[in-house]
């Protein structure tokens, strides 16, 4: 799930015919890029499949509202910690104004609460796609094309400036030089959760 296509990349470069060497190398830029889009800005834009994630109705519940601690573009099902799948008409998504959603509060005609049965660990399920976005918007695809492109050229360079370095204990460290361009675009889009 790329935010963009080798072809659309080949053609920010200037490559019209790209070997097949080519390809994979544009390939990976793209995967490089987003994931350092992804990693210096904590977030994530798309999501072009359902997947689901877990919440506790005590912990995560505050007067009614289902914090998610995350941005879900789309809901598929919710299910509560008794078992029973509540409908769209019985909660209200925040901010009414998204996608994307960081909340859900049932509604008080609904009668239905948070519940569990045993245990409230991951009681509730929320199954949707978890990102900004369906599918990445335009300007979270131009900084990814832009650092992708500026990724492709360092290649020549032989300096080392993009050079991501993995810690044993799993964290990353990121490079500090990448073009300014890439990330200000994107600084508004920024939760802070």
């Amino acid at each position: 799930m790329a935010y963009l296509r080798w072809e659309e990349l080949a053609s920010e470069l200037g490559i019209p015919t790209p070997s097949e060497a080519d390809k994979v190398q544009l390939t990976e830029k793209i995967a490089e890029a987003q994931a350092i889009l992804e990693a210096r800005m904590g977030m994530r834009w798309e999501a072009l499949q359902d997947s689901t994630r877990y919440f506790d109705p005590i912990a995560n519940t505050y007067h009614g509202v289902l914090y998610l601690g995350m941005d879900i573009a789309q809901i598929t099902t919710v299910t509560n910690g008794d078992g029973t799948v509540i409908s769209g008409a019985q909660y209200i998504v925040h901010p009414s104004y998204g996608p994307p959603y960081q909340a859900i509060k049932l509604r008080g005609s609904s009668g239905v609460q948070w519940a569990y049965v045993d245990d409230p660990y991951d009681a509730i399920a929320i199954t949707g796609r978890w990102a900004y976005s369906v599918t990445a918007p335009p300007v979270v695809k131009r900084s990814c094309r832009r650092l992708a492109a500026w990724l492709y050229r360092q290649k020549d360079t032989g300096i080392e400036v993009d050079r991501i370095i993995y810690a044993a204990d799993g964290s990353t460290i990121m490079p500090a030089s990448f073009p300014r361009d890439v990330f200000s675009p994107l600084a508004s889009m920024r939760r802070f959760t």
